[in-house]
């Protein structure tokens, strides 16, 4: 059952303004443990910047970050919070286990890469997550699932609270692989954040929805009632959306 008790963060009054362009003014945001939230937003609404933020990538204008309902600054907030989009992170010309643990210079300033014990610490990881994908692969030949899926284990290894799935594709998260992933994370106390600027995505896979338009939060809405939110009705001018015929309702796991 999802708890709506203990909040994991809570960011206030956050402003992020480039060249004397007030990019994002006084955004609000929380989630809890155990819920996992939806940003939507039209292209070039700000998800990725305020995401960009989250992660540690830009510096706010201003604000406020709680983590555990404590107040933290930007940087140690930013520990907690890994972002993964479309375009992977990962270094294509190595290979899984490389992208997953970071390599090391010895003194004599050579690599210097143990690569049997992190072929068994990926080995272990991965029997863990119920992940099959072979360690030695490169990361070029994987497919964007699969890179979605490694990105998501390196979030788990780095020590990850709260990730950021930034414009990921609805066809990744009608994958079975990935919503059980989720699923293992979310019962290791790692929650999600998706951003997205489709509705019916958002509807689908999270439990409370942020509406971000003219540069600001301008509702929240609790996610009970899937496809029956007339989106028109939550911005500050009507737009048109058409529903996909092909979305279907489907959840992930309660934890």
């Amino acid at each position: 059952m999802i708890s709506l008790n203990e909040e994991l963060y809570r960011i206030q009054n956050i402003s992020y303004k480039k060249e004397n362009t007030l990019l994002l003014s006084n955004i609000d945001l929380y989630q809890y443990k155990g819920e996992t939230v939806g940003l939507f937003g039209l292209h070039d609404s700000g998800k990725t910047l305020l995401s960009q933020i989250m992660c540690g990538e830009l510096n706010p204008s201003g604000g406020y970050f709680f983590y555990e309902e404590k107040p933290v600054s930007h940087s140690e907030f930013s520990r907690h919070v890994f972002m993964i989009q479309e375009q992977t992170s990962l270094i294509g010309s190595l290979s899984v286990m490389e992208n997953l643990f970071v390599l090391r210079k010895h003194r004599l300033n050579t690599i210097f890469v143990r690569k049997k014990a992190i072929l068994i610490e990926t080995i272990n990881l991965m029997n863990e997550l119920n992940l099959s994908i072979n360690p030695n692969e490169k990361v070029c030949n994987l497919s964007k699932l699969e890179q979605c899926l490694i990105e998501m284990l390196k979030a788990y290894i780095l020590g990850a609270k709260l990730v950021i799935l930034d414009n990921i594709p609805i066809t990744i998260f009608h994958d079975e692989r990935f919503s059980n992933l989720i699923y293992k994370l979310k019962t290791r106390n790692v929650f999600f954040l998706i951003t997205s600027c489709d509705i019916y995505q958002l509807q689908l896979f999270s439990d409370r929805i942020y509406i971000l338009s003219d540069n600001h939060i301008v509702k929240w809405i609790y996610n009970e009632r899937r496809n029956k939110i007339d989106i028109s009705k939550l911005f500050n001018q009507p737009i048109t959306y058409i529903e996909s015929p092909s979305v279907f309702l489907v959840k992930f796991p309660s934890v």
